[in-house]
């Protein structure tokens, strides 16, 4: 009998782990289809790489540091991302000019970007002298739930990610003729 309460708590205590791991999965993914997020140029990284910081918002700041690598491959693909003046890195444009290719590419993109997707081997945390893990600011607003914003810097590999896309004839080359 005391196996059998010992095994009925493992059980118990393990389905409500991986539930609620799971909700909080499916809120950061319902939060990043919103792809509400802003991103700047850190620094200019090693050939073929960009560093940028990525500020992800959500009511809860582990959710919005969790959705960071995803909204920074996104920027690069879609939106582009600011320039840092101080930091002599120039302003990106976006991969792409095609503004519907997201829709247009839907298969592609929704498996590219779900968790553990494709869009994972193009992204890394920075780390190193000045990096730091994340900044905290908390957007207070009236009759709703705090906001925040939660800023990561993340390296891109740029030039693999826009080759693979290119290969996947997801966007067009830059040395077509």
């Amino acid at each position: 009998m005391k196996y059998f309460t010992s095994l009925l708590l493992t059980v118990i205590v393990t389905t409500l782990f991986y539930t609620s791991a799971t909700a909080q999965k499916r809120k950061a993914n319902k939060e990043t289809i919103e792809w509400h997020y802003e991103a700047e140029c850190v620094e200019i990284g090693l050939q073929g790489t960009k560093m940028i910081k990525i500020w992800s918002y959500s009511t809860k700041q582990d959710i919005a540091a969790l959705q960071a690598k995803k909204n920074a491959v996104h920027a690069v693909i879609f939106k582009g991302f600011a320039g840092n003046r101080k930091a002599g890195c120039p302003a990106q444009s976006p991969m792409t000019r095609n503004s519907n290719l997201e829709q247009e590419q839907a298969a592609y993109f929704k498996e590219f970007f779900s968790d553990h997707g494709k869009y994972m081997k193009y992204v890394n945390l920075a780390t190193g002298e000045g990096s730091q893990s994340k900044d905290v600011i908390k957007i207070k607003r009236k009759g709703k739930k705090d906001l925040y914003k939660v800023g990561v810097t993340v390296v891109i590999m740029y030039s693999q990610l826009r080759k693979d896309l290119e290969k996947d004839d997801i966007i067009q080359s830059l040395n077509r003729f």
